[in-house]
């Protein structure tokens, strides 16, 4: 059993320790509220050993308020700077309420109920919801900061390759190479937005998936309606991979726009359109061959056997499943480098923790053989 003096001295180092992890998050908030980027690792390491220390010394509202801290700032890296903006206001009510619940323990005064914890999410749901597709996303993007970091970067390659393929439709014409690979983008970035769980950006793509087979399967023909729709949903991605960009912008009314116009492309398409075979460069005619004579005795040549052409045929929904397997183990392959990344930080937490315990059991020893050893 731990004797009073002990005691007091074991709160007084916890305290000073929390009153350096308060301000240090304090300074991280005010980056946030100012647009600017905080220590990110600085502020997961303090909010963390703040949540360990207080537990440990059985501080439970202080604890459950470092707790609430370090999930509210979770999403918040991947998070644009309006959501950061708006968080950081809930943030600095955690706060304050953290700072209460020290000013308690250090007096000495019995615990009040812990504040509930607040995340990207709580602070995306003071936008109005009359645009519920931007709400979708907000909310989606909110709770899912991981999300952005491999499949922001994912879509935005496709993007990229699904506008330089529109232009050279525009340029030369349809063709079939580039047609398919257009087709290939959009399905790989609807197998990856229905993958995490996206399903605005699924359910767009899915769309042009199907204008694109139809032209593909000879049903549509490609006009420059349909380059203009391309490109109209390409930007309209761009935009909802960034939900809080431009706000005065209804993303409800602009997916809405673009599925009825391909809805009537694809119900007022002509019955075959065929698509113009890649145009070959001009040849030379070929000079005539002289005429040799006959030998006297023929020379008969066998001819060869033909070679057997190898070819094996597989199902479309099959190649359809493959993709999506694909997809699944590219976003399987990035959590789990992400995971990686977050048990390596906490080793270093760990570290740093184990150093410090170190340091108060040296004190602690220290302060408890000068004051029992008896004098010589």
């Amino acid at each position: 059993m731990v004797e009073p003096d002990d005691q007091e001295f074991l709160r007084s180092i916890f305290l000073m320790e929390a009153w350096d992890t308060l301000a240090t998050i304090e300074d991280g908030i005010g980056h946030l509220a100012a647009g600017d980027e905080p220590a990110w690792d600085d502020l997961f390491v303090v909010s963390h050993r703040l949540k360990g220390a207080a537990s440990l010394h059985g501080y439970r509202q202080a604890a459950a308020l470092a707790d609430a801290v370090e999930r509210a700032l979770q999403p918040l890296r991947q998070a644009t700077p309006l959501v950061r903006r708006a968080a950081s206001a809930e943030l600095m009510t955690l706060l304050v309420a953290l700072q209460s619940a020290l000013d308690a323990i250090e007096h000495q005064q019995p615990e009040e109920p812990a504040v509930p914890a607040v995340s990207a999410a709580h602070a995306v749901r003071a936008i109005p919801d009359s645009d519920s597709v931007r709400c979708e996303l907000l909310r989606f993007f909110g709770e899912s900061d991981e999300v952005l970091t491999y499949f922001g970067p994912e879509a935005a390659e496709h993007l990229e390759a699904m506008t330089g393929v529109l232009l050279a439709l525009e340029r030369e014409g349809p063709r079939e190479d580039v047609l398919a690979a257009l087709f290939r983008a959009v399905h790989t970035l609807k197998g990856a937005a229905y993958v995490v769980g996206c399903n605005p950006i699924g359910a767009l793509a899915h769309d042009l998936e199907d204008l694109l087979g139809a032209m593909r399967a000879r049903r549509a023909p490609l006009t420059s309606a349909v380059l203009d729709i391309g490109l109209a949903v390409v930007d309209t991605f761009k935009r909802m991979l960034e939900p809080a960009a431009d706000p005065s912008l209804d993303l409800t009314a602009a997916v809405g726009d673009i599925r009825a116009r391909v809805a009537t492309l694809l119900a007022d398409g002509p019955d075959a359109v065929p698509v113009p075979p890649v145009e070959r460069g001009h040849t030379r005619p070929a000079a005539p061959t002289p005429v040799l004579p006959a030998p006297a005795h023929p020379i008969v040549r066998e001819p060869p056997a033909p070679r057997p052409r190898r070819t094996i045929r597989v199902a479309l929904d099959r190649l359809d499943g493959l993709m999506d397997l694909v997809g699944e183990l590219v976003v399987a392959r990035s959590v789990l480098e992400r995971r990686l990344g977050d048990l390596d930080r906490l080793g270093d937490v760990l570290f740093g923790s184990r150093a410090r315990l170190g340091q108060a059991v040296i004190d602690f020893e220290r302060r408890h053989l000068e004051t029992r050893l008896p004098a010589r």
